[in-house]
This record gives structure tokens, sequence and C-alpha cells, in this order.
């Protein structure tokens, strides 16, 4: 069987937790590939 692979699209870190965090955990088969659209210039909302 091919392994599923997942992109998840979010607005801000930390929203894929948020939303869909469960759903992650529950199928650890999947490859899942989170993209985070925030902008690196908002102290408040960059990666740390």
């Amino acid at each position: 069987m091919t392994q599923k692979k997942v992109a998840l699209i979010v607005a801000h870190p930390d929203d894929e937790t948020l939303w869909a965090g469960g759903t992650i955990m529950n199928h650890p088969e999947w490859a899942c590939y989170i993209i985070s659209l925030c902008r690196g210039s908002d102290k408040d909302r960059a990666p740390k």
C-alpha cells in the first residue's frame, strides 16, 4: 500500500496543532508536510 501524503497549509505557527493535531497524531503512518504562511518580520508570529 502506498503511504498517504498530507499537506497542511496554515496561517500561523501552531495552527496545525490546534486544528488538526488530533488527526495527525491518530495517523502516524501518514507523511505530513506542514506549511506555515506567516510573516517572518512579525516577531509575535515568527517561528522560534
